[in-house]
Parts: structure tokens; sequence; C-alpha cells
């Protein structure tokens, strides 16, 4: 009887350290992970728990990703950058203040210097027939072939050329400091005047915009001018009361033109009445464009506010500090 006890109390031990040995074998710590003590009781659990593991990992890179604003230099330049910016073929072309124009893919991150002229290069240029045109200081308006690497001076003025210019009808119109507007044809290779404000002396900065086949154009002399290039005909839309300049590129909102001007005011030209009028005073000159969102017309002042309006309602809204 001793014996069959003692027999039994052996058989105890041994399962007694079975499961001790069990209990270790099944306390797996993870390697690499940098979380220890992770029990994996099966080959399934310890999967599971390792793509767990993996799936955590990847959506937090994925948070950390997507918190990041990544802002970096892709064009260097020696001057002032004031020109808006064109895109073409993917590309990017900016004008500069150091009588530059340059171009910046980002495919392969290259940047190159496309034209050269001999004064600031402020325009923020347009796009016709796959070719760039940018106006320049030195009173001349240059065109850029991608495809040849070639440029060539398309418009001579008398005066600086601030204006990006409208294209219309497969032509360039674009404005100068001499007060004219002038018309380039690159089926012909011609320019020509096709618009004088009423004062040489009086620029035109305005890049103006296209409305019903007509071209309209702001100017120093206090006035917007159309002009029809069906018939040849200018006529003055828009006059400002102040005798201040306007600079703004105007904005189409509801088949009508808006014009910022130097004396506060936004002025709105309805072509089918033939009628101006203006809108509500800001707190001082205003050459933005302005834009158009659901309906309603956003342009900024220099009085630091931004302005909505609408048929129905006139407000300003605070811009942030």
């Amino acid at each position: 009887m001793v014996n069959f006890i003692n027999l039994l109390k052996i058989h105890e031990n041994d399962l007694i350290n079975m499961k001790k040995l069990l209990s270790l074998l099944s306390a797996i710590t993870i390697a690499g992970s940098g979380m220890s003590g992770i029990v994996a009781n099966s080959p399934y659990q310890k999967q599971e728990q390792l793509e767990n593991i993996n799936y955590k990992r990847q959506k937090r890179s994925n948070n950390e990703n997507n918190k990041i604003n990544i802002t970096k230099i892709v064009i260097t330049t020696n001057g002032i950058v004031r020109s808006d910016g064109i895109i073409l073929n993917n590309k990017v072309y900016f004008g500069s203040a150091d009588n530059k124009v340059y171009e910046y893919d980002p495919a392969t991150g290259q940047q190159k210097i496309v034209l050269r002229t001999n004064g600031n290069v402020w325009s923020s240029g347009v796009v016709l027939n796959h070719k760039v045109y940018f106006g320049s200081w030195d009173y001349k308006v240059y065109e850029y072939d991608p495809v040849t690497g070639q440029q060539k001076i398309v418009i001579k003025t008398n005066g600086f050329i601030w204006s990006s210019g409208v294209i219309f009808n497969n032509k360039l119109y674009i404005g100068s400091d001499d007060g004219n507007i002038y018309e380039y044809d690159p089926a012909t290779g011609q320019q020509k005047i096709v618009l004088r404000t009423t004062n040489s002396n009086n620029p035109i900065k305005s890049s103006g915009l296209v409305l019903n086949n007509k071209l309209y154009f702001g100017s120093d002399d206090n006035k917007v001018y159309e002009y029809d290039p069906a018939t040849g005909q200018q006529k003055i839309v828009i006059k400002t009361n102040n005798s201040q300049s306007i600079r703004s590129s105007g904005v189409i909102f509801n088949n009508k033109i808006y014009f910022g001007s130097g004396d506060k005011n936004v002025y709105e030209y309805d072509p089918s009445t033939e009628q101006q009028r203006v809108i509500p005073t800001t707190g001082s000159w205003n050459e933005s464009s302005g834009v158009v969102l659901n309906n309603k017309l956003y342009f900024g002042s220099a009085d630091g506010n931004i302005y909505e309006y609408s048929e129905v309602l006139f407000r300003f809204k605070f811009r942030a500090n």
C-alpha cells in the first residue's frame, strides 16, 4: 500500500512539473515588436496577434503621414515672385523680378530657366497653342515653345507690361503701361493695337476678361473699356467716381462684370442693359479681381477684409489676423 501511495506522489509531481513546463512554453515574447509579455496559447492566436500588430503599425504610420504638411522650395530665383504662374503639359511656369521665367517639372524635380528678358516679369502668363506667353518690364511680350525650347519676342510696346493678358479666338490680348491693348495673332505673327485709352500716360495693369465675345480691361484712367473684335469697336462701360485707377482684372458673375477700383468701390456692369452701378463701399482700394462660389462673389480689399456679395445680401467677413 505504501509503495502504491509513493507511486501516485511521483506521478503527481510529474504532472505538476509538466504543467509548469507547458505554462513556460506558452509564455512567448515576440522579439523586435517592442511589446513583451504577449501570450500566444496557440499558433493561430500568435499569427492573429502578429497581424494585429502589423495593422496597428500601418494604421499609426498612415495617420502620422496624414498629419504631415510638407513645404519645400522647388524653384529658386534671384528676385521677388509676384507671378501667379501657369501650367502647361504638367509643368509649372513662374515669372520673377530677376527678369526670367522658370519651369518646374514635378515628375523629375528639375527646374530650369526658359525665358530671359531685360526687365521684371510680374505677369502671370497665359497659354496659347501649347506655348507660354509672358510680359516683361522691358516693354515686350515673350513666347516660349517647350517643344523646341525656343523663345522669341512677339509684341513690342512703349511701356511696362504687368498684365497677363487674355486669350480669345486663338489670339492674345494684353495691356501695357503705354495705355494700349495689343493683339497678337500666332497664325500671322502680327501684332497691332486694338484699344487705346483716353490717356496714354495711364497704364493698363488689368489682365482683362472675356464675356459674350467681347473683351473688358480696366485702366489707370479710372475706366473699364469694352472691345469687340468682330466690329473693332471700343467703348467705355464703367467710369469710377473719383478718377481712381482700376487695376483689377475683373470677374464674371450672373452674366455681369465686376471690377474693383482705387476709390474703395466695386463696380458692376450689365451688358444686357449697358448700365453700371456701384456695389457698397469697402474700407480701402480694391485691386482684387475676386472669385465666385455658390452664387456669391468674394473679393479682397486693402482694408484687410474679404467681402461677400450676392444679389440679395452684402456683408463683409473679417480676415483672420
